[in-house]
């Protein structure tokens, strides 16, 4: 989702946030940026679907993948909306972080994660190799 004005929003962030130096990029120059930082980071290639490069199985199929989905959608509301806008409500408008709720909602993401996952995890025990 791009963003109107972006480079007023940088500027302002840079000018609020004296600690930190806000810019705007690619993947391509952050990629370049994390290789130069940490060299030492492995690199994998190709289409990554071998069990040995995945977390995934690829001759299961998935369970439940409707409410994966749905619990994959609440995690990115409240990462790219709900944190950075209570945040924000603090900077500008001095609102209080509500630290509560935001848990309280990442307890019940995650335990609804663990049970949707949970079924999917118990048959590949049975998998040889």
């Amino acid at each position: 989702m791009a963003t109107e004005n972006i480079a007023e929003y940088i500027k302002h962030l840079n000018e609020i946030d004296k600690e930190t130096n806000y810019i705007h990029s690619s993947l391509e120059e952050y990629i370049k940026s994390v290789e130069h930082e940490k060299p030492q980071l492995q690199r994998l290639e190709g289409d990554l679907i071998a069990p040995e490069n995945s977390r995934t199985h690829t001759s299961m199929a998935s369970t439940r993948v409707y409410q994966k989905k749905r619990n994959r959608e609440e995690q990115n509301l409240v990462e790219r909306y709900v944190e950075p806008i209570s945040s924000m409500g603090g900077w500008i408008f001095g609102a209080e972080y509500p630290s509560n709720l935001i848990e309280l909602e990442w307890k019940y993401i995650i335990k609804t994660m663990l049970m949707i996952v949970f079924v999917d995890v118990v048959p590949i025990e049975s998998i040889d190799k």
